[in-house]
């Protein structure tokens, strides 16, 4: 089946997650994405920094499949790296 995508939705963030594109923490009250599907093993739901998924519009599948959070270049956040 590999990845389907439901939705993706902006907001504030009213806990600590951790960005799966860059791998450093979206504090709260950071703008950042929830990104919902369905891949093999049933739902998921992933969070990133707006900036960081912004940074991914011209991505294809392959992009995403090699991806490893922090590989690459990504923006920098104050607050010790959040």
């Amino acid at each position: 089946m590999g990845w389907y995508h439901v939705e993706d939705r902006t907001g504030t963030a009213r806990k600590r997650y951790v960005c799966i594109l860059c791998g450093r923490y979206i504090s709260v009250g950071s703008r950042y994405v929830s990104r919902f599907g369905y891949d093999n093993e049933g739902p998921i739901r992933t969070a990133m920094h707006a900036e960081c998924e912004a940074l991914t519009s011209d991505w294809d599948a392959m992009d995403w499949e090699c991806h490893l959070p922090g590989e690459g270049e990504w923006p920098t956040y104050a607050e010790g790296g959040e």
